[in-house]
């Protein structure tokens, strides 16, 4: 493992580094397997659909306990909202459990 010279701050870096650990830039040798001009990113194969239905999840949450503060003092109503709030935390789990499959 051969130490190499950054072309930006001029510190030693290993020539099997991708990029310097001193200022970030790439490194000469390693350059050639990217595509040059291309940033690299990382794509999610989460799709918006299964985002927006963790929201439809945070709604229901949000409304039984708006819901269960307009209802004091009655349990049944209170037992509806915490079913509610119940429902919309298992959903939640659901949705994260499925984003987190879809994107491994």
């Amino acid at each position: 493992m051969a130490l190499i010279e950054c072309n930006d701050c001029n510190r030693t870096v290993s020539e099997s580094a991708v990029s310097c650990p001193n200022c970030g830039a790439p490194v000469a040798g390693r350059g050639s397997s990217l595509d040059a001009g291309t940033p690299r990113t990382t794509i999610q194969n989460t799709s918006k659909n299964l985002k927006a239905l963790t929201l439809v999840g945070w709604a229901i949450m949000v409304l039984s306990v708006s819901y269960c503060s307009f209802t004091p003092g009655n349990v049944v109503e209170y037992s509806k909202g915490f079913q509610w709030f119940a429902a919309g935390l298992g959903w939640i789990i659901i949705m994260k459990i499925i984003i987190w499959w879809n994107h491994g």
